[in-house]
């Protein structure tokens, strides 16, 4: 069995309240929430009202930031390959770190004062990220972020020259 682990600081959908929700490793001491959580081929996967999300969408939505080893669980013959990009965005710098493993693609979007994890989704064209709120939606070196809980135009990100 392959394994993808990264060691992140994360806001993440974990709280520490009674809901009735699936615990996290009791390290951690967080439960968490917005998600159902199932197992399907020893890759975890959540499952929200919009979209069928991988692992990496265990550390959506905002809250007090921590730090946290997370381990994917792949099958035997699976390879992980890691690219890092950084984008202009405007007023600020995106870094965009993508992780994929076969069926598995997560993107870890960092700009200032924020952090996110997201996973693939379908795309028409172009690939297609979501979590917590973001949408990251990458075409060639175009890329734009948008906050759905927001009525403001998606930001439009360029990758940067080396």
């Amino acid at each position: 069995m392959s394994k993808i682990k990264a060691s992140v600081l994360f806001s993440a959908g974990f709280h520490e309240s009674g809901q009735s929700v699936k615990t996290a490793p009791k390290e951690t001491g967080f439960r968490l929430t917005n998600a159902f959580i199932f197992q399907r081929d020893e890759i975890m996967t959540i499952r929200n009202s919009a979209a069928t999300l991988s692992v990496a969408a265990l550390l959506m939505a905002a809250a007090p930031a921590s730090a946290a080893d997370i381990s994917i669980a792949l099958p035997d013959d699976t390879e992980a390959t890691e690219i890092s990009t950084l984008y202009d965005c405007g007023d600020f710098e995106l870094s965009a770190r993508y992780i994929n493993a076969d069926e598995v693609s997560i993107a870890v979007l960092d700009w200032p004062e924020n952090f996110i994890v997201t996973a693939n989704v379908i795309s028409g064209s172009g690939a297609r990220y979501a979590g917590g709120p973001y949408i990251w939606w990458v075409k060639g070196d175009v890329a734009s972020l948008e906050n759905q809980m927001s009525d403001d135009d998606p930001l439009t990100c360029k990758t940067t020259e080396d």
